[in-house]
């Protein structure tokens, strides 16, 4: 089986890895940050530029259908 192909796109910023809680939440800093409930026991990225933060979801089979 195949895996997925590595984004073309290089990352910006700080970008750390985090579970997503059975709340639907990660923490990064001293904050929590909901995401969508699909994602609850996954691994997320998250990834800082600019004062902005963006949670990427996981690819490949644990992804989004």
């Amino acid at each position: 089986m195949f895996s997925p192909l590595p984004s073309l796109r290089p990352r910006i910023g700080e970008a750390v890895i985090r579970k997503v809680d059975k709340l639907s939440c990660i923490r990064f800093g001293s904050a929590r940050y909901s995401v969508p409930m699909r994602l609850i026991g996954k691994q997320v990225e998250v990834v800082v530029t600019a004062g902005k933060l963006a949670v990427v979801p996981p690819r490949g089979r644990d992804g989004p259908p």
